[in-house]
């Protein structure tokens, strides 16, 4: 008898594997023998087999964008028909956030991608569930635009920057309002939290501020810019922040906090660039222009080290987690892109938006992309491999 019992339960136990594993992939053998019928001269098989590889989906992608090459035109025109249904289900819109009345400028996502923070010309910050699009709190005090959001690293303060030329503070929690801080001259366009107990702001007046944010004290005013420092940008991993600037000067500057001085001026966009970010390692810098070009920058020695080009002016721009991909709002065309860093080639892009993307974000495991638009909505979109 009991010679039999380890048996028994190796066999439940092979039984409830076999019940909880996920069905097995199509066999490649099967998708191509459909590609192949694509070319049938029976209409009835050209269409089961259409039909068969729409509902395969991903897994037939690959040999269906093999099959664009084919010799024979029937095959090439119902593959990229197969692709195109395939690919606005996998990468449509996934989430859509409405709420905000007028356009949305900034956006941020928590450290666990659970939360989305927006801020927009309503007046007003909305903090979001991500995977419903319920808004779960609502930061009201601002009495104009505010341009800027920013989410601290433990998901528990929040920053902005507004048209009534303050930077606040707030509990993420509660939305409650903590801290005011005045000093620049003109609008907030930026913010970004710093180093330690720290913060930065950039504002119309062309200036850069550094901020306190245990005693509330300005701890510093960085000039250098002569147009509107649209961008500001903060990495430890750099030990540098980094403002870019509009109008009159398309210029990106690199600065020691420390120090309280600048380290090196980029140039070399011919338009305002309105966006700056540092890669996860903090070893390039990533620009966005009105003139449709992305640049890639070494901060060590301020070498531009890649171009890519999108002939539409550009808005936000971010990195992927694994600095592998970059994501990219048009200004001009209201497209969202993504693009492969080693390449330089176009990946994905999303249409959808009726107005200008103005910000867009990775999630942090890199699955999914955020976009905001002057249209006043917020967008969660699957990102691509």
């Amino acid at each position: 008898m009991t010679t039999w019992l380890p048996r028994w339960f190796a066999l439940l136990l092979l039984v409830f594997l076999l019940a909880a594993a996920p069905p097995p992939r199509p066999w490649v053998a099967e998708v191509a023998r459909l590609i192949e019928q694509l070319g049938s001269d029976r209409f009835a098989e050209r269409e089961a087999a259409s039909n068969r590889l729409d509902a395969i989906g991903e897994p037939a992608l690959d040999a269906l964008h093999k099959a664009l090459t084919s010799g024979d035109l029937e095959v090439r025109y119902r593959a990229r028909r197969i692709i195109v249904a395939v690919e606005n289900k996998l990468y449509g819109e996934q989430v859509r956030f409405t709420g905000h009345t007028k356009g949305v400028w900034s956006v941020a996502v928590s450290a666990d991608g659970k939360c989305v923070l927006t801020s927009g010309d309503d007046k007003t910050l909305r903090l979001w569930d991500t995977d419903t699009g319920t808004q779960m709190r609502l930061f009201e005090g601002h009495t104009k635009r505010v341009l800027a959001a920013a989410l601290s690293l433990d998901g528990k303060r929040v920053l902005s920057g507004c048209d009534d030329r303050s930077v606040r503070l707030w509990d993420a929690m509660t939305g409650k309002e903590l801290d005011k801080r005045t000093g620049h001259a003109s609008d907030v366009i930026s913010v970004a939290f710093g180093p330690e107990g720290k913060a930065i702001s950039g504002g119309a007046d062309g200036t850069m501020h550094l901020w306190d944010l245990n005693t509330g004290r300005n701890a510093g005013v960085f000039t250098g810019h002569t147009g509107r420092v649209r961008s500001v940008a903060y990495s430890e991993r750099a030990g540098r922040a980094a403002t870019c600037s509009e109008g009159i000067d398309p210029s990106i500057r690199l600065w020691d906090l420390g120090a309280g001085k600048e380290v090196r001026t980029l140039t070399g966009h011919t338009d305002g660039v309105p966006s700056v970010c540092f890669s996860p390692d903090g070893q390039r810098l990533l620009s966005a222009s009105y003139d449709g070009t992305l640049r890639i920058w070494d901060v060590a020695t301020g070498t531009e080290l890649k171009r890519l080009t999108a002939a539409t002016p550009l808005h936000g721009v971010a990195f992927s987690p694994d600095g592998k991909r970059i994501v990219s709002g048009g200004y001009g065309d209201k497209i969202v892109r993504v693009w492969d860093v080693e390449t330089g080639t176009e990946l994905r892009k999303y249409e959808g938006h009726s107005a200008s993307v103005i910000d867009v974000t990775f999630f942090p495991d890199g699955k999914r992309i955020v976009s905001t638009s002057y249209d006043g909505t917020v967008r969660i979109w699957r990102a691509p491999h």
